[in-house]
């Protein structure tokens, strides 16, 4: 049960850029703020935690108490998902930057308005328990506009398809003529970005041409 649950959140993820995404889309986030996707995640974890005693135990464990808690949950979660199905944000070959977000608010901000974008690598901690997995390298795009509003772009794992479409938006940034600035890697973020990269069997030449300004 608990490996399907993570795999229709992941569906999930994959259908909204399959119903979004149209042509021109370098790069497609599910989620128009990291609170959305914080909530939607924090949900799925206590949902997945509620149901563990139900299989360890078996579903009387935990009586009706804990049964109607896990449903409750789930039609929270599910409720959760069909409010949040219209947010996401986009980078658009043309049309620069995509927000919907989930209460129908949708803006682009052109490329014009953009003043400057910022790679920053980093590494990304996880809470201390022992549900929790080692940190992650992780990077994201940072576009800073004329009128002091930002917006970011995240990518939390290493793979040949998030480098290439990370290429294609660092090419159309420099195609634009804004300013770019690449954030150098401290000694721990490189320790996690080189062991990552061994884990993955990953060539690391085209991910270190990447990373340079």
């Amino acid at each position: 049960m608990i490996p399907s649950i993570f795999l229709v959140f992941n569906n999930y993820s994959k259908l909204k850029n399959e119903t979004f995404a149209r042509e021109g889309f370098l790069w497609f986030q599910p989620t128009s703020s990291s609170a959305i996707g914080l909530i939607g995640t924090l949900l799925l974890i206590v949902l997945v935690l509620s149901i563990m005693p139900k299989i360890l135990f078996g579903w009387t464990h935990g009586r009706k108490p804990l049964t109607g808690f896990i449903l409750s949950l789930f039609v929270l979660t599910v409720a959760f998902l069909f409010i949040t199905w219209n947010d996401y944000q986009a980078i658009h070959e043309e049309e620069g930057i995509v927000v919907s977000t989930w209460w129908g608010k949708q803006q682009a901000v052109d490329w014009a308005s953009v003043d400057s974008v910022e790679i920053t690598p980093y590494v990304l901690k996880r809470v201390a328990n022992k549900y929790s997995r080692e940190p992650i390298f992780a990077w994201r795009f940072e576009f800073k506009q004329s009128n002091g509003d930002q917006v970011s772009f995240k990518r939390t794992d290493l793979s040949t398809y998030n480098l290439e479409q990370s290429q294609r938006v660092k090419e159309q940034i420099q195609k634009e003529n804004i300013p770019l600035l690449i954030g150098q890697m401290d000694e721990a973020t490189t320790k996690w970005y080189e062991l990552e990269l061994e884990l993955e069997n990953l060539n690391p030449e085209h991910f270190n041409e990447f990373f340079k300004n």
